[in-house]
């Protein structure tokens, strides 16, 4: 992803206005796009993977794996097929106000943070951090609790960018 320019970006979650559909559904309504169930004032958050297609027609898609020996997030060159665990609804997020100052610009960085856990063997990816211009995004799991504030999660992208900070429980 490094060295290219941002196109579109997408994202992929639960699609909780309709649960009867196995093939992903995108989001055009006008209705949905006035409250999406993604975003919040700070950051974004959803349950299952971040695309970006870049210019030169390549997709990058972020993604997690649940508690295991490959817990964590990760990042896979290629287009996700938005069928991960039943009703997907896609959300194309390229001109939404994270995103937008973003497009055309080139990824300078992308950043990996790994920790080790107690309860699962091996190293985690848990942070990644896109360099983009000067404007960091970060991408972790995360996930809203019942007064909107950030928490952790095993099962929920978050994404937050400059100037908004990392909750504590990430700043280690």
């Amino acid at each position: 992803m490094q060295g290219q320019r941002i196109e579109k970006v997408q994202y992929f979650t639960l699609d909780y206005q309709n649960m009867d559909h196995v093939l992903p559904r995108m989001i055009s309504d006008s209705l949905e796009w006035s409250d999406p169930s993604w975003r919040y004032d700070c950051f974004d958050c959803f349950d299952f993977y971040l695309q970006i297609d870049t210019e030169d027609q390549r997709s990058f898609t972020v993604g997690w794996d649940p508690p295991s020996e490959s817990a964590g997030l990760w990042l896979r060159e290629g287009a996700s097929h938005g069928v991960p665990f039943g009703s997907v609804a896609v959300w194309d997020v390229t001109a939404s106000p994270r995103w937008a100052p973003l497009l055309g610009l080139v990824v300078s960085a992308v950043e990996c943070r790994y920790r080790t856990d107690v309860e699962l063997p091996g190293w985690h990816n848990e942070l990644l951090t896109l360099t983009i211009d000067h404007q960091r995004v970060f991408v972790f799991l995360g996930d809203v609790a019942s007064d909107q504030s950030q928490e952790p999660s095993a099962n929920s992208l978050m994404v937050m960018s400059d100037p908004a900070e990392l909750p504590d429980w990430m700043s280690n």
